[in-house]
């Protein structure tokens, strides 16, 4: 079934589905954690240190993968090990932006820019889009690792400064349409196959 889906496509292709495709099911499965916990209570705790971690860490993790499929893209490298190769960066946003090369691919989905920020012990991203929206999302490795800084009260007080509810639902609801949109583009290289689904 998977080898007739993906006859005739190039690996870079494969491997981009692949990667968005776990990134729309992560972004799905946290949405529905927001939506469906009752009355809302993991949006009222979302900025608390144990679900923000959680949600944080999956946001990251996620859009990591976006940014994977977008590389898949725009590289020139077509065998999966040298693909695998350029996206092992140590989970760092900017990093895996400042690979994709390819201005098309940059410009095409609305991305700008990706900076990595400090505040106090916290790494954190801030993506800018085209259409000036902002969009803040944890270092991964940071926000995994981060267990001795929550000793601390003031610290802990800082966690909704960086990620506060509208933030986290800003970065879902971007990040799901982001990646339906680089599932789209890919599935239109291969018509044949787009009429199969």
């Amino acid at each position: 079934m998977i080898k007739g889906l993906f006859k005739d496509w190039e690996t870079k292709d494969v491997m981009a589905v692949g990667a968005v495709s776990r990134a729309q099911t992560g972004f799905s499965f946290v949405r529905r954690c927001l939506d469906e916990y009752p009355h809302g209570t993991l949006r009222a705790e979302a900025v608390s240190p144990p679900y923000s971690r959680q949600i944080n860490i999956l946001i990251a993790y996620n859009f990591e993968l976006i940014l994977n499929s977008l590389m898949f893209i725009g590289l020139l490298n077509n065998t999966e090990n040298d693909l695998i190769s350029e996206v092992k960066v140590g989970h760092r946003l900017d990093v895996l932006w400042n690979k994709i090369k390819s201005t098309d691919t940059r410009n095409l989905f609305g991305i700008k820019n990706i900076q990595l920020k400090n505040k106090d012990v916290f790494k954190f991203y801030e993506i800018n889009f085209e259409d000036k929206k902002l969009v803040t999302i944890h270092n991964l490795n940071n926000i995994r690792y981060d267990i001795n800084d929550f000793r601390d009260e003031e610290t802990t007080k800082l966690r909704p400064s960086v990620s506060d509810e509208e933030n986290i639902v800003n970065a879902v609801e971007i990040s799901r349409k982001l990646s339906k949109d680089i599932m789209e583009y890919i599935y239109k290289k291969y018509p044949d196959n787009l009429s199969k689904t």
